[in-house]
């Protein structure tokens, strides 16, 4: 079970706060007597729909529960995919993330590696993706995106993949990133010697490899560097990964099912065996409304394990023992947390 969140630790501390400014004697209309002095954040938390349990992104993938992915820091859910039938997922470029444990199954000598992109900016360095033990020596690979400044290459998707020799890379691969705000379907393949790199169903850069050595011990990230810096901003989408190499063929079948025939893409994707495969369709937390001048703005979430509609008590009490303070009328209804285990 997990523990309140820091989030909606602070939800209720915005509560509390707009609660203890209004007038310290209870008014027969006390939503309208708080407004009317203005709180930037006023959560009533009189909400009756309770966020979902669930256990992270759900994986498809013949790995199963073994590969669940962590949403990490509010990533958005339930955005619009790539293609009908699709949704995706948010990533804010500063904290969220998904993240995997390390499993064998995720980190062998030949792999591919498959995620439907959106970058939100050209951001000056940052991560899409990686399966990588960054300390010295390196092992595993990773997938960045940056302006030029970094690599040297043009705004770009960026792939490096290492081999134990400290931090020098077994090769790098590119491929160009024309402009923001526009999806990407981005795999990257590995058949034990050759690591190709493909941009919407077409090669976009291919090169042999010395001696790559997969990700030893740290998990696989998405909006992040594996060890949870340089994030990423943008929408990702339908992150697949299997134990082989996909043909160029199938990288194509897979990015034009995408377009001319969406209802078959989860399907096409399937017939090629992921151990891994997140379609990121866990329902999205429902949103606690902010009545302050702030607005929508600063609309808290219910995050799981809360629970919305508990009726409350009328009180008066103290805050302090020795220095008696009349409070106001509680609200209506109350959030509670369940104890963590």
């Amino acid at each position: 079970m997990k523990t309140p969140t820091s989030k909606a630790k602070l939800l209720l501390a915005g509560v509390a706060l707009a609660a203890l400014a209004a007038s310290t004697v209870a008014r027969a209309d006390y939503q309208s007597t708080l407004v009317s002095q203005n709180p930037v954040g006023y959560w009533r938390l009189n909400e009756t729909l309770s966020p979902s349990s669930i256990a992270g992104a759900a994986n498809s993938g013949s790995l199963g529960a073994s590969a669940i992915g962590t949403y990490n820091s509010f990533p958005t859910r339930v955005l619009t995919g790539p293609f009908a039938g699709s949704t995706a997922v948010g990533l804010d470029g500063g904290a969220a993330s998904v993240t995997t444990p390390w499993v064998a199954g995720l980190n062998g000598n030949s792999f591919s590696y498959e995620v439907w992109a959106n970058p939100g900016v050209v951001p000056k360095f940052a991560y899409l993706a990686s399966s990588v033990h960054i300390g010295s020596p390196r092992s595993g690979w990773y997938m960045a995106q940056d302006d030029g400044t970094t690599f040297g290459l043009g705004s770009a998707f960026v792939v490096r993949m290492f081999y134990q020799n400290g931090a020098t890379p077994a090769v790098t691969l590119s491929a160009p990133v024309t402009a923001p705000n526009v999806w990407y379907h981005i795999v990257l393949t590995f058949d034990g010697t050759t690591a190709s790199l493909y941009t919407n169903g077409v090669l976009a850069k291919a090169s042999s490899v010395l001696g790559y050595v997969a990700n030893v011990d740290s998990q696989t990230s998405l909006g992040s560097r594996s060890d949870n810096n340089f994030f990423w901003p943008g929408k990702a989408a339908e992150m697949a990964m299997y134990t082989t190499a996909l043909s160029a063929a199938r990288v194509s079948a897979h990015y034009n099912t995408g377009l001319s025939t969406p209802a078959n893409y989860s399907s096409t994707v399937l017939a090629d065996a992921p151990v891994l495969y997140y379609r990121f369709q866990e329902p999205v937390d429902p949103p606690a409304a902010n009545l302050g001048t702030l607005g929508s703005a600063a609309s808290g979430l219910w995050i799981y394990d809360t629970k919305a509609g508990i009726p409350a008590l009328h009180l008066r009490g103290t805050l302090d023992s020795r220095r008696p303070t009349r409070l106001p009328l509680l609200m209506a209804v109350a959030v509670s947390f369940a104890s963590p285990t």
